[in-house]
């Protein structure tokens, strides 16, 4: 039986539901700003009050009545479980997202205190979520879908049900992390606050259709993989605007190119072996005969593939991919790296020709 996994948005309802209207207003006007960044006069103030918070909600951690009262996250949360006769036993995980602020970890340290009592819980940190600095927010949120996607949702998608609380929060935030989870979460859920009902978003039938042809496919693989892609092509494609912006010379993936990225290999890298993104690359026939051995590895091959082509134009060889010489030689071939290690190890093994072109030649277990 799936359990559920609780995605949380938190912001600072915690502190300022109070009936202070001189502590509410100090605690929004430093929602955004870093500790160094806060007079000491305020820092004490705001220090004294959040240790008296988190001292009332233990001493009210049973009374749900007043939790839902003096929190959003947890009214959400709870007003759901009610709904959805959802019991502790059926929650596995709750993760809460925490802003790079002063006042983040202080507010999910005391929703997370609560929330301990219906299962595990870990805060999700990314440097830079905050939206004072625009640049550094966007660049956050890059790394906070990452996070989400790659850690809780594609390990956890078919063995738990996956739902996001966005009740509580940063609008700015919120709004991105709607478009982002509607798309890979089981569900989105809210309160509507006019009359504290729950509203439900069930999960976006979506599939990325882009509509490419070979070249523009190229294109936009080589965009998801960070390499360099020519500005007048890409005008010329039929690469939606929206999907890629340019910074000085540079075309990279706009914030939605990078929501859809993941959902688009998803989507477009089963089923067969991709061409080559880079012209430093070349897959021969005998390694996609070999490929085909390995329906279930698709996939996890294409993706091994472009990495090969970042590793011989930028020179980025995680340990993941681990490129290099092979000793003595193997068939004919003078280098190889990891296509997959899980399951029984899988290598790939090419030759550089004259050009210093290299030619993927085969897939074999690790000799």
């Amino acid at each position: 039986m799936k359990k559920y996994i609780f995605i949380h948005s938190v912001g600072t309802s915690v502190l300022t539901n109070t009936k202070d209207a001189t502590i509410r207003d100090l605690v929004n006007g430093h929602s955004n700003l870093q500790e160094k960044e806060i007079s000491p006069e305020n820092l004490g103030i705001l220090q004294e009050f959040i240790g008296d918070r988190h001292k009332k909600f233990l001493e009210n951690r049973d009374d749900r009545k007043f939790l839902k009262k003096n929190s959003a996250e947890l009214n959400g949360f709870f007003t759901y479980i009610e709904e959805k006769k959802i019991s502790k036993q059926d929650i596995f995980m709750h993760y809460l997202i925490q802003t790079d602020t002063f006042l983040g970890p202080q507010t999910v340290a005391i929703v997370k205190e609560i929330l301990e009592d219906y299962g595990l819980v870990q805060e999700i940190r990314n440097t830079g979520l905050n939206v004072k600095n625009k640049e550094t927010f966007q660049g956050a949120i890059k790394g906070l879908v990452e996070q989400i996607v790659t850690n809780i949702i594609t390990p956890n998608k078919d063995v738990h049900f996956i739902t996001a609380n966005l009740s509580g929060g940063f609008k700015s935030l919120n709004g991105f992390l709607q478009t982002i989870l509607g798309i890979y979460a089981d569900e989105v859920f809210y309160i509507f606050e006019r009359n504290a009902e729950i509203v439900t978003i069930p999960r976006l039938p979506l599939k990325v259709d882009l509509e490419l042809d070979a070249g523009d496919a190229i294109r936009f693989r080589r965009l998801l993989n960070g390499l360099d892609v020519d500005y007048p092509g890409m005008k010329k494609s039929r690469i939606p605007d929206a999907l890629y912006t340019q910074i000085e010379d540079q075309i990279i993936l706009s914030e939605w190119g990078q929501m859809l990225a993941k959902k688009y290999r998803e989507d477009y890298y089963i089923g067969e072996i991709l061409p080559s993104i880079s012209d430093k690359m070349v897959v021969e026939e005998s390694f996609r005969k070999g490929a085909k051995n390995h329906p279930d590895r698709i996939s996890q091959i294409n993706q091994q593939l472009d990495a090969v082509a970042v590793f011989l134009e930028k020179g980025s060889n995680p340990q993941s991919l681990s490129f290099k010489e092979y000793k003595n030689g193997y068939k004919g071939n003078t280098h190889e790296f990891y296509v997959w290690s899980d399951g029984g190890a899988y290598r790939g093994f090419g030759v550089f020709d004259e050009k210093h072109i290299f030619h993927v030649n085969l897939l074999e277990p690790h000799p």
